[in-house]
């Protein structure tokens, strides 16, 4: 062996080494073959104690090879050490002394850059065995470490990509891999390395990145940890480590470790005399068996093959034997399920647990009880629990315990102390079990002969009986137990060995546990300390008492294991690897705790120093396709898979979030440190600095499994109440990300808020949210003005939310301030909407309604219509809502006074208002409100309002006065109550207001016609207590101002009603209160020029007689102008538009003319209706209330256009009249003193208004007027000899005027009815007056002189009724003396002709004047 070292060394020495490499491979190659012979003991000895280890190394530095070559032996050479070490325990120790891994790997790095042939001789050396075996594990880990600082030496990035792949497969094969790099501080090294990432590829630093979270999920020392943070601290340039987000992504998965499963120290048994060994225990206190331990077993890469010839193995749990080879044992089968197996001296009796194999690499929680009979006649039996769950029940023999265990072991495969399968007698002799089988064929036959076997068999299934009599009688055993003769349980089961996993902490009782007792001894963990305390854990504190002993990783120390039990009677001796380990959040707090984090947080936005372009990261391949179907919608995921959280990871501030969570997770007292140091107060600020382009969906992802994460901590409460506060529902964070950031934020708290929505309203109610719109969403400009309102209606949603749940005072008063102060109008119109949506709910709750009719509540309201910078359509919506309220049933009427403004009067708030202000809408929802009661306040209001809306669009009055005209028809109950009001009459007429006239002021227009509340009424009312009747009188006559029925009677009486009227306008009160509170505590607009408004005592400018006025020719023509056309009202069927002259100019009207029309037509007969109906006595006050309106109708338009001309208007409202009195009578089949007096006076009225009207006008008259006023007087009979009544002869006068003035008018039909009926009462009444004929002869010859020079046919219904007269009176008159040329009345036609030349004569002509 010397001689052929020293060949092999001069060879590879000498100057012509590179010739002769193929011999010298060759050589190495055949002393390979010799040390790995079976046989080779001598060989090994050789080269152990001739130091050829040390003669190989130095080989490396002393040759004289060339380029490749010498890397072709150094792998050969490493080769035969891999050999060398791997031959036993001693032959690696001398290999550590005589020369070591440094001094190899100093050799080596002096060939330059390995090859691939070199690095895989390495690995080889590094887990002793051949690099295509099937079953690795790292044997020296100082090689792996080697080779790691090795890599920024290697050039090619794919020899180090290779090399790194190579690595992490080792390390990944098994956990003693592991064990053996965390033990070597591989980690370390790694970091160390990856602080010169500049020399790496980027393939090689993902792979680093990946080995280095395996290791660091099993442990990590606090210096590595320190060494991790350091490598993510910004260089001098500001620069972040260009991996940073993997490096974050490697620590947090290495935090993500469940710490609760996992033992952080065990015992690591491989080899076969691995294990615990306990000295025996003589004497066994209790009566059962219960083993309870936290253990995991190394997956095994390859299963028993018969055809192998491969002996079975059982890798044993633990074994407690007495001197006769009986007691209890438990072990893993090759297929890795658990058997419990109990041995007498003959039998051995096992039980396997089936369904669930532990060869999932996970920590286990085994307890195993044994319990013996508690019954003669029962059986024992054996319970299996795995992981507090129980997988197996089965009657297994109970050894005896009176004998000592002398032979107890825990995870070791060693030899018994004594023999199993026989036993030594008294005298010393063997006695196997075929002794057992002593009874013979013939005697037993004999003894059974005698015995009922159907009696033995029902005892033989609850005794225990020997197997020879079990076989003859057939007695069957639990088919979950498998039975063999003692001695055969190593044929059967496997040859014991170690047990090949680790060991946490064993139990071991005397007595039987319960259930409950041993869930929660699972429930503990592998980790827990005190578990037997009484104070934390009641139901198991007695079981200390029971302890046989007791051992835990932690308790170790120089091999030996103490025993923790009360009693310490049995430390245990321990051969094998002991492993502690540490993970990463239980080393925080030893660093700093989380402020040593908080700068990852605050160089978040910084820049990264550039990655290598080959650089992949750390996603899963396996999930690629996942990862790019993640889309940057804002729909937040739940899932928890490797591809999400790698999304996530890609935003350090997500990173970091994450982090946190892991770091907390199973770890109470990182848990206590993070509140207790204001840690989550601190994270949100610095999130407040960070940059908008990290606020994104990853981000939102990451705060959501946050919150998850939390809410399954110990500490849950606390740390959620934190992150809610201070993260999650800090928009100042989530205010700086785009859209679907910002709804996905709102989207994610509305999903957390309906979990548990009672708290989140205490903390974040409606004034947080009110707050956050204000603050950040009423002027944004990051955003559209659409995104902006979508992320405001959403919390608006979580508002409505709320409130449909519950309502409260508060937070009504909060959205009444937000309406109140915001001047927005597109955010005040979002909150209506949602009170709207509240209210019209049908699951609306009834104390919203109590709470918004509360004082100074829903009142307020109304102040939004005064602002002037909101539009028509926002104050709709106000009207709306207040609508709503108002139709509720929810409250009783008498609480809604306020709201209907029955304190103040709806003028004080149309006086603050103009007419330009409002919409159609906004008339409409008003006028409702103020008609759904049918109090005399109402009738106020709507009175006021439709004079307050005279001004505006025909459409807008048209709809107003039909709503009125509907309540009035409906209702007629309501008609007294609208008479009764002050000034009706000017409020429904002044509707039919076109426009002023240029010039005139409006007599009308200058006061104030209606604001009057109860309050008015009631002190008007006591102030006339006392007051003279007269005074009375004059005040109940004339509350207004008092036109006479006809215009000779106007004159006399308009200066007492003025008086009247200033004494009742004086009485009105000053601004409403209501209204100053608004100015003063609401608006910021001034509006004292509305309120401090003077107001007009005068309601006529002038006290003159009106025909005195209309007397002017100027001013007649004006109102003869004030309509182009006469339309009859009868007439809606035109649509025709037509021009207006006013002033001189051409104005074109944009509103049809049937709208006209019908606007007319409600008005008049709204007028009608109250002005008929409403007055039920026939009295002389009613007849002037009622005289007022044809007063009015001539004031209003003496300064305005009307609609139509005030002569139609008149006309019109007296036909309904005449109609209406003449179907009373009609109905009542009598006249009636009230109807009679009605009639009379409305005659009068007609008569003022055809006769007397200084008006030249045909339009006064019509077809139908005439017919009524005839029907009228025929249904009264006025034209019967009533010579003696006054009253008669004054209405046969009147009908008289009316008849002579519709037979001179120029519409023929009226002439020819006139005419007939004046023709009639001539001829039929014989004792008519002479005056009375020749008034009717003078105003007939007026008639007939202008009609003989114009008119024939005016003429030919007119020469009748003259003939008839002149045959009454030419007696009487001496008619033959003064006519003597007067044409024969008897004549016929011929009177026609000649009459028409007779009435030109001077004869006649004085005799009419006579």
């Amino acid at each position: 062996m010397d001689g052929f070292m020293r060949t092999l060394v001069k060879l590879c020495t000498g100057d012509s080494g590179d010739s002769h490499l193929v011999d010298i491979l060759q050589m190495i190659e055949t002393f390979q073959d010799l040390l790995s012979h079976k046989d080779a003991l001598s060989v090994r000895k050789v080269f152990k104690d001739f130091h050829h280890s040390r003669v190989l190394v130095d080989l490396l530095l002393d040759m004289k090879l060339t380029g490749s070559n010498r890397q072709k032996l150094a792998a050969a050479v490493v080769n035969t050490l891999t050999i060398f070490v791997a031959c036993g325990t001693r032959h690696k120790y001398h290999f550590l002394e005589a020369v070591g891994f440094e001094k190899l790997f100093t050799n080596l790095e002096a060939l330059g850059e390995p090859s691939q042939a070199l690095l895989e001789a390495l690995f080889s050396l590094s887990t002793e065995s051949s690099p295509r075996s099937s079953e690795v594990s790292i044997r020296n880990a100082q090689v792996m470490c080697a080779i790691i600082r090795w890599l920024p030496s290697i050039s090619s990035w794919d020899l180090q990509a290779w090399t790194v792949d190579q690595i992490l497969k080792i390390c990944h094969s098994n956990i003693h891999s592991n064990v053996s790099c965390f033990q070597a501080h591989l980690s370390s090294v790694i970091l160390s390395v990856l602080e010169n990432e500049k020399m790496l590829g980027g393939k090689t630093v993902g792979c680093l990145l990946k080995l280095l979270g395996n290791l660091g999920s099993h442990s990590m020392t606090l210096k590595e940890l320190k060494q991790l943070i350091l490598l993510l601290r910004p260089d001098t340039e500001n620069m972040q480590f260009p991996y940073t987000l993997s490096l974050m992504y490697t620590l947090s998965s290495m935090a993500k470790k469940e710490g609760w499963l996992e033992a952080s120290h065990f015992f690591h048994f491989q080899e076969l005399q691995d294990g615990i060994t306990i000295h025996g225990i003589r004497k066994w206190p209790g009566i059962g068996f219960v083993f309870h331990g936290w253990l995991r077993l190394d997956k095994l890469h390859h299963k028993p093959d018969i055809s192998l010839k491969r002996p079975l193995r059982r890798f044993q749990l633990y074994s407690f034997l007495n001197s006769y080879g009986a007691g209890f044992e438990a072990f893993f089968t090759e297929d890795q399920c658990l058997v419990v197996a109990t041995s007498t001296k003959k039998d051995y009796h096992a039980a396997c647990v089936i369904d669930q194999p532990l060869n999932d690499g996970a920590w286990h929680c085994i307890d195993i009880c044994h319990s013996p009979a508690r019954r003669p006649f029962t059986q024992s039996c054996v319970t299996v629990y795995i992981d507090g769950r129980q997988k197996l029940t089965a009657q297994l023999k109970f050894p005896s315990l009176s004998e000592s265990f002398t032979y107890c072991r825990l995870g070791t495969g060693g030899q018994r102390t004594s023999l199993l399968g026989h036993h030594a007698n008294n005298n010393g002799e063997s006695v196997t079990d075929s002794t057992s089988m002593s009874i013979g064929g013939a005697a037993l036959n004999h003894l059974t002969s005698f015995i009922d076997k159907e009696r033995l068999m029902s005892v033989a299934s609850n005794v225990t009986l020997p197997r020879s009599i079990q076989n003859v009688f057939r007695v069957e055993h639990d088919p979950a137990v498998q039975v063999c003769s003692v001695g055969l349980q190593d044929s059967n089961w496997g040859l014991p060995v170690s047990l090949h996993g680790q060991i946490g902490s064993v139990c071991l009782f005397h007595d039987v546990l319960l259930l409950s007792q041993i869930k929660c001894l699972y429930l503990q963990g592998p980790n827990s300390t005190d578990i037997f305390n009484v104070e934390k854990y009641p139901e198991i504190g007695d079981l200390a008492n029971s302890l046989i002993f007791r051992f835990d990783a932690k308790a170790y120390s120089a091999g030996r294991c103490v025993d923790l039990s009360p009693y310490r009677l049995f430390d245990g001796h321990v051969t094998g690897t002991h492993v502690s380990t540490a993970a990463v959040k239980d080393l925080l707090k030893p660093l700093g705790g989380f402020p040593a984090l908080y700068p990852l947080l605050e160089n978040a936005g910084k820049m990264l120093r550039s990655q290598q372009p080959d650089f992949c990261g750390l996603s899963p391949q396996n999930e690629g396709k996942d990862t790019e179907d993640l889309s940057e919608e804002w729909v937040v995921l739940s899932s928890r898979t490797h591809a999400v959280e790698w999304r996530v990871h890609q935003n350090q501030v997500a990173s970091f979030l994450l982090l946190v969570l892991h770091m907390i997770q199973g770890h109470p007292q990182n848990q206590d440190e993070l509140l207790e140091k204001s840690g989550i107060p601190i994270i949100g600020a610095l999130m407040q600095k960070i940059p908008s382009s990290l606020v994104d969906v990853n981000l939102l992802m990451a705060t959501q499994l946050l919150v998850e994460g939390a809410a399954s901590c110990e500490k849950s409460a606390e740390l959620l109440r934190s992150i809610y506060q201070y993260i999650l529902f800090d928009f100042a964070i989530w205010s700086k990300g785009t859209f679907p950031v910002r709804i996905g934020h709102i989207q994610y708290l509305s999903t957390i808020i309906k979990d548990d929505w009672k708290y989140f309203r205490k903390h974040y109610g409606t004034q947080y949210f009110l707050d956050t719109i204000q603050a950040f969403y009423s002027n944004c400009t990051l955003l559209t003005t659409e995104d902006v309102k979508t992320i405001r209606m959403s919390l608006f949603g979580l508002m409505k939310f709320y409130l449909s749940r519950s309502v409260n005072f508060q937070e009504i008063s909060a959205l009444l301030g937000f309406l109140i102060t915001v001047k927005e109008e597109e955010m005040v119109g979002e909150v209506l909407e949602t009170l709207q949506a509240l209210v019209e709910s049908p699951h609306a709750k009834d104390q919203l309604f109590l709470l918004l009719y509360e004082p100074s509540c829903g009142e307020l309201l109304y102040g939004i219509l005064l602002n002037q910078d909101f539009s028509s359509v926002l104050k709709t919506k106000v009207l709306r809502l207040i609508s709503s309220l108002l139709k509720s049933d929810k409250v009783y009427e008498k609480f809604k006074s306020r709201l209907r403004l029955h304190d103040i009067g709806i003028s004080s708030l149309t006086t603050l208002l103009t007419p330009q202000q409002f919409s159609p809408e906004m008339v409409s929802y008003l006028l409702d409100q103020t008609l759904m009661t049918e109090t005399a306040e109402s009738f106020q209001g709507a009175l006021s309002f439709l004079s307050f809306i005279r001004n505006m669009e025909v459409g807008v009055k048209f709809n107003a006065i039909k709503k009125f005209l509907c309540i009035i028809q409906e209702k007629s109950s309501c008609l007294t109550t609208v008479a009764n009001q002050i000034g009706w009459q000017e409020c429904l007429l002044g509707l039919l207001i076109k426009q002023p006239i240029s010039g005139v002021t409006d007599p009308l227009s200058s006061c104030d016609l209606i604001d009057l509340s109860s309050d008015v009424e009631q002190k008007e009312s006591q102030q006339d207590i006392g007051i003279s009747e007269t005074e009375k009188a004059t005040r109940t006559e004339s509350p207004s101002v008092k036109r006479r029925l006809s215009l000779r009677r106007l004159s006399q009486h308009s200066s007492s009603s003025l008086r009247s009227l200033e004494e009742s306008l004086s009485s009105l009160p000053k601004t409403p209160q209501f209204l100053l509170q608004l100015k003063d505590h609401i608006f910021d607009f001034e509006i004292p020029h509305l309120l401090d408004r003077p107001r007009s005592n005068s309601q006529i400018s002038s006290t003159d007689d009106v025909s005195t006025i209309v007397g002017d020719e100027k001013l007649d023509d004006d109102i003869q102008d004030s309509s182009s056309t006469s339309i009859d009202f009868h007439d809606k069927a035109s649509s025709i538009e037509q021009n207006i002259v006013l002033d001189g100019e051409q104005v074109e009207s944009d509103v049809p003319t049937n709208l006209h029309d019908a606007l007319c037509t409600a008005v008049c007969e709204a007028v009608f209706l109250v002005m008929w109906r409403g007055f039920q006595a026939s009295g002389k006050e009613s007849w002037i209330e009622r005289g007022e309106v044809f007063a009015c109708i001539n004031m209003l338009a003496l300064s305005n256009h009307l609609y139509q001309s005030h002569l139609d208007i008149k006309r019109y409202i007296l036909e309904l009249t005449l109609e209406s009195c003449l179907g009373d009578l009609q109905e009542t089949g009598q006249a009636s003193a009230t109807h009679t007096e009605n009639a009379m006076e409305l005659m009068k009225i007609v008569y003022d208004f055809v006769v007397l009207e200084n008006v030249k006008d045909d339009r006064r008259l019509s077809v139908k007027l005439l017919e009524d006023v005839l029907s009228l007087l025929d249904v009264l009979l006025v034209f019967e000899d009533y010579a003696g009544e006054e009253g008669w002869l004054e209405m046969a006068e009147m009908g008289l005027g009316i008849i002579l003035v519709c037979a001179s008018c120029e519409n023929l039909e009226l002439c020819a009815i006139a005419t007939a009926k004046l023709h009639a009462l001539v001829q039929t009444r014989p004792h008519a007056s002479l005056n009375e004929t020749c008034y009717l002869l003078t105003t007939v010859d007026r008639v007939l002189t202008r009609s003989v020079e114009g008119d024939q046919e005016h003429y030919s219904f007119l020469i009748p009724v003259v003939r008839a007269l002149l045959d009454k009176v030419i007696g009487s008159l001496q008619g033959s003396q003064y006519l003597q040329g007067l044409p024969d009345t008897v004549a016929g036609p011929a009177f026609f002709e000649d009459f028409q030349h007779y009435i030109l004569s001077q004869e006649w002509r004085l005799f009419i004047n006579k």
